[in-house]
């Protein structure tokens, strides 16, 4: 709710302490990424993405989340490896999901085919 008025501060005040005694809570470190992403905070959005894969790693679209911090990470560093990153995340998000086809397009145009 803090979020959806505009109140990340207050979101990720909460959402922090909320993660630290539910430390095995899939959403909140889901949630909390996002709100990382928001503000910028590549590293700590990637933390909490993979946080969020050991608890379900079968979830499409954490891998699709993930992807987009990479590719995110490559156009702020110029690092290429990141990209490859980018593409390895996303293929299991398509494997995972196959019905996802805008990200399956978007994949084949970032391989170059």
């Amino acid at each position: 709710l803090l979020a959806g008025e505009g109140k990340a501060d207050s979101a990720l005040i909460f959402l922090e302490k909320f993660v630290s005694e539910q430390p095995e809570n899939f959403s909140g470190h889901q949630f909390l990424a996002e709100i990382y992403f928001g503000r910028n905070d590549l590293s700590r959005t990637e933390e909490e993405l993979r946080k969020a894969i050991d608890f379900h790693p079968t979830d499409f679209f954490v891998y699709q989340q993930l992807g987009q911090v990479y590719m995110a990470l490559n156009e702020k560093t110029g690092e290429d490896i990141y990209t490859s990153k980018a593409i390895e995340a996303w293929e299991r998000s398509v494997e995972l999901c196959p019905e996802n086809l805008d990200l399956a397009a978007q994949l084949r145009e970032l391989r170059g085919y």
